[in-house]
């Protein structure tokens, strides 16, 4: 018997439901990357390119999760004009090194804080600082609105374990992530990535179907010429979260993707040890935040 359930879809422009087959949720090694804004990007197979606001990412879940779209006002992080005359020049915050950082406030109701954090001496020799303007928002109430440093300052940062570079060889794609002796199997065609939270509970593994570059097409990059790699420009995006401690997957996000998976890859992460959020537009101002169930001792 064929049973269905409500799930979400959510795009850049909003979230729905729709009714879809219910799948058994079946039964992510450590990694290092940074999640960044969108910007200039090197790939030994790729060349260096410029990523522009071109791309789309439009994700559906499924699970247990708690999943919800936020859409910042405007288009872009601002900086203190303090800082500026420090630096001697009118920053733009967005480049690939700085990071959007989220905190949990201490007060009730809990909120979410998000601001952008810049890389240290990046702007000018300028140390490290966050965007003037911050904000806030509450998992399943609509709408955000700005924020203060005093209840930035008050708050908890969530913090993250970095993600491994994906690797461009027919040997990587068809891994699957393993940690602790366990073995967490993607979705996708082909294998992305993995990466851990906080205090190791949860494992998010990446992969991606796709048709890929026929090998006698590829060609390696260099500054002067573009290269181009294995990774397709449109394909389906699969984001697999798993309990570490049982090995059971708790819940899945997918959907299609424009302008490679690579940057989709470095746009999503898990933060503190209990929430996932994955950007859906240039310099994060556009995101899909996501909370998973607490532990027994939350």
């Amino acid at each position: 018997m064929r049973h269905s359930e409500k799930v979400n879809i959510c795009t850049v422009h909003g979230c729905g439901q729709t009714e879809a087959s219910k799948e058994g949720l079946a039964r992510l090694p450590r990694t290092t990357f940074r999640l960044t804004s969108f910007g200039f990007l090197c790939l030994a197979l790729s060349g260096c390119f410029l990523l522009q606001d071109r791309g789309s990412l439009s994700l559906t879940w499924k699970g247990n999760i708690n999943c919800q779209v936020v859409d910042l006002p405007g288009e872009r992080w601002q900086a203190d004009p303090k800082i500026e005359e420090q630096a001697h020049t009118a920053i733009d915050l967005g480049n690939p090194l700085d990071e959007a950082e989220f905190a949990i406030s201490r007060t009730q109701p809990v909120e979410i804080l998000v601001a952008m954090r810049a890389y240290p001496g990046h702007y000018g020799g300028v140390g490290s600082f966050y965007s003037r303007d911050k904000y806030g928002f509450r998992m399943g109430r609509a709408g955000v609105h700005l924020s203060s440093d005093d209840a930035w300052g008050q708050a908890d940062v969530l913090k993250r374990e970095e993600q491994q570079p994906a690797e461009q060889s027919d040997e990587f794609y068809q891994r699957n992530a393993t940690y602790q002796g366990k073995g967490f199997p993607r979705s996708g065609q082909f294998y992305y990535g993995s990466q851990l939270s906080e205090h190791g509970r949860w494992i998010a593994v990446y992969s991606y179907d796709g048709h890929q570059t026929p090998k006698e097409e590829r060609r390696d990059g260099s500054i002067i010429g573009g290269g181009k790699g294995p990774d397709p420009a449109t394909g389906i995006l699969h984001i697999d979260l798993y309990n570490v401690a049982t090995g059971e997957k708790t819940a899945r996000l997918e959907g299609p993707f424009t302008d490679y998976p690579y940057r989709w890859y470095v746009a999503g992460t898990l933060v503190g040890d209990r929430y996932y959020v994955i950007g859906t537009r240039f310099r994060y101002r556009h995101f899909i935040f996501c909370e998973l169930p607490a532990s027994e001792k939350e």
